[in-house]
């Protein structure tokens, strides 16, 4: 029982209930922008396998943020996923090395593997 009483779940259920409210018109718009924010405090300091499990279940639950009364295009899906990324950029560091040479030249080297896979793909988005 203790399992299911995570943050994860807890932070679900309380944007499932907010955006209920909101949209029945219980609770006011401006609810969503606090929702919002304790997103983005999950998703910064949660692992980046539960902030990803997060974003991903909330993609039928995203809604555009009142900013002001003629203003509510913003969807808080583009602000949490770039979270994610950065949380993702920090967290995991950059995969690329900058490297001298035996001329001196610098060039940049990818701590990456590639597959074959990658290679058969570029070369069908380059065509």
């Amino acid at each position: 029982m203790k399992k299911y009483f995570t943050y994860l779940n807890l932070i679900f259920v309380i944007e499932v209930v907010v955006i209920i409210l909101a949209s029945l018109g219980l609770i006011p718009r401006q609810a969503i922008l606090f929702l919002t924010g304790l997103m983005i405090l999950f998703v910064i300091f949660a692992p980046l396998e539960d902030a990803l499990w997060l974003v991903t279940a909330s993609i039928p639950l995203y809604v555009a943020l009142p900013i002001t009364k003629s203003f509510d295009t913003m969807a808080s899906w583009r602000i949490l996923i770039a979270i994610l990324f950065l949380c993702l950029f920090f967290k995991q560091g950059v995969s690329l090395n900058l490297i001298r040479n035996a001329q001196g030249k610098i060039r940049v080297r990818e701590n990456l593997k590639h597959y074959g896979l990658e290679y058969f793909i570029l070369f069908f988005l380059i065509q």
